[in-house]
């Protein structure tokens, strides 16, 4: 069994905490919707952005490094 690329996140409906998700879907998006894009639309809706309550990495089954190179 080959190991993920890497772990990814994000909150899919309002007020509702972060879930894991693909990857690939995550990296895409980010190279289309900057962060202050994002805000602009969805920080209304969602609320703010705050990577404070992401699950930690230790308890993912493959941790995200904090240097992406690394």
């Amino acid at each position: 069994m080959s190991e993920p690329l890497a772990a990814a996140f994000a909150v899919l409906v309002p007020e509702a905490p972060w879930e894991t998700v693909d990857f690939l879907d995550v990296f895409h998006a980010a190279g289309v919707l900057s962060e202050e894009t994002w805000r602009s639309k969805f920080e209304g809706e969602f609320g703010p952005l705050d990577l404070s309550t992401l699950p930690s990495a230790a308890a993912q089954e493959s941790p995200v490094s904090p240097n992406p190179t690394g």
